[in-house]
Order: C-alpha cells, then structure tokens, then sequence
C-alpha cells in the first residue's frame, strides 16, 4: 500500500500499519535529534569561547588601547563600532584628523547623511565631551 507511511495489506487484504518499520524509523529519527541537540550545542559553545572582551576596549590603528567614553558606548558603538572602524555609520578613526571639534559637535547635534540628530537625547555636556574625544581620534 504505503511503504512511506508504514502501512500494509495483511493476508485478509484490511490495511494495517508495520509496526516494526515504524519502531525502527523512530529510533532513526531520535538518534539523530540527538546528533543534531549535540552538534548546535557544540556551535554555540565554541563561539561563546571565541567571544573576546572589545565590546568595551578597543584599540587605535597602532594598536595602543582605546578608551572609550560611556556616552560613545550608549548612543555611537552599534553603528560606529568598538574599535571606531565604522558598521553602518562611517569610519571614525582618523575623524580628528579631517574634521574640527567645533564641525564634529555640529554633526553630533544636527546629524548628517543617515545619521540622526542627537541634539534631543544627549545634553551639552555630553555632547562636548564626545566631540573632544572624538577630535583626538587622530
């Protein structure tokens, strides 16, 4: 009748279901469930074991360490990055370089391209001191 689904004629010709097919194919499939639980637990593990502590430190192109000021950390690191090396939003390791303190704060407030303005959610303090931290990245 049905092999996919384990189902047979018996002598009486009454549909009846193979019992024995599907204790095998379920032991089958159990065992590599299991096999499969392993190898994602393993995957997990081992990149939880490569993870590395840059969310907080990162380092300058010479590779010196980097502090990095909270306010960055809150509002700048998910599109700036760790090591200032940019995701979304731009590059920002050698932003002293090209841009004033003065220009810099404009753009923190005001925003610029896909950034948005930060005048609302950061005061002026905040803001200054990103600005001048930001001014030394040279």
């Amino acid at each position: 009748m049905s092999k996919r689904y384990g189902l047979r004629k018996n002598r009486r010709g009454a549909v009846e279901q193979d019992t024995l097919k599907f204790a095998a194919r379920g032991r089958y499939q159990m065992k590599h469930r299991w096999l499969g639980w392993i190898l994602f637990l393993c995957v997990i593990g081992s990149l939880v074991g490569c993870g590395n502590d840059q969310a907080t430190k990162g380092r300058t192109t010479d590779g010196a360490e980097l502090t990095v000021p909270p306010v960055y950390k809150q509002n700048c690191l998910s599109c700036h990055g760790s090591e200032l090396q940019g995701r979304v939003g731009p590059n920002l390791q050698t932003v002293g370089g090209r841009l004033t303190e003065e220009q810099l704060s404009q753009i923190i407030r005001e925003g610029k391209g896909g950034m948005p303005g930060f005048e609302n959610r950061l005061d002026t303090e905040e803001i200054g001191t990103l600005s001048a931290w930001l001014a030394a990245q040279k």
